[in-house]
């Protein structure tokens, strides 16, 4: 929706993200190739695991320390090249 029309009282604010990009934060949106990897390795996990497992866990990182055994090796090496600092 525009942000004239915005859901929330934050209008065009962008929502805080459980496992932010480590792209430098400034005052204004910056999108970067891998900010938007980032965000898309995170919608992948959401999607996969659920939207209330990037609040599980604080990081990429442990999130995968956590799941490796359990997943496929391809997955887990798509997941972790899209977390890469």
């Amino acid at each position: 929706m525009h942000e004239a029309f915005a859901f929330d009282n934050e209008a065009g604010q962008e929502p805080p993200r459980a496992w932010p990009s480590p792209d430098p934060q400034e005052t204004s949106i910056v999108y970067t190739r891998k900010h938007d990897i980032w965000c898309l390795g995170t919608v992948l996990v959401e999607m996969l695991w659920g939207g209330d497992i990037t609040r599980s866990f604080p990081t990429p990182g442990q999130f995968l320390e956590t799941v490796e055994p359990n997943i496929p090796k391809l997955t887990k090496d798509i997941i972790s090249k899209m977390f890469e600092e």
